[in-house]
């Protein structure tokens, strides 16, 4: 197992080396003091790495609470070409599990529905800006099949995309 207690930076591990170092030099040299000299090193050894803990601890505090933002960028940037919950969970480093209670909790939806209504909302963008086929459509905001398109298009909007576009189209001012 490859875990590190405590994980900290270059120069911060740099610090610590030499308090390491300076405590088994005193070891080494029985003169007089040596124990309180060695106290002391240690007692600076212990403080250096608590702070450098406490530091992590903090970061690592301030990631978990923009973790909705993360998830949220994330979609919005992979949307069309991930759609595994696997890749979202991974580049937020938690489990699957994890990543499934986040979605809900900040955002009251599941993964999938989360990415459908992404989907969904580029699309409605498209059908109203461009005059592009459904079916390529359906495939430039991440859908493999047309089809399917189609079917998760309307359990969200309550209407077909080739119906929106036309209600879009008789709503436009000309």
């Amino acid at each position: 197992m490859n875990d590190a207690l405590l994980r900290c930076s270059q120069s911060e591990f740099n610090n610590l080396s030499t308090f390491h170092l300076n405590i088994q030099s005193e070891l080494f040299n029985k003169e007089i003091g040596q124990l309180d000299m060695v106290s002391s090193q240690l007692k600076m050894f212990l403080i250096k790495a608590v702070r450098c803990k406490k530091r992590k601890q903090e970061i690592e505090s301030v990631k978990k609470e923009n973790i909705h933002y993360q998830i949220e960028k994330l979609i919005e940037i992979y949307f069309i070409k991930e759609s595994s919950v696997e890749f979202y969970a991974k580049k937020i480093e938690v489990s699957i599990s994890t990543f499934n209670r986040l979605c809900k909790k900040y955002f009251q939806n599941s993964f999938v529905t989360l990415l459908n209504l992404k989907r969904i909302a580029s699309a409605k963008n498209k059908l109203f800006l461009t005059n592009i086929s459904i079916k390529d459509i359906a495939y430039e905001v991440g859908y493999n099949d047309p089809l399917y398109f189609s079917r998760v298009f309307k359990k969200h909007t309550n209407i077909s995309p080739k119906e929106f576009r036309k209600q879009l189209k008789n709503n436009r001012l000309v």
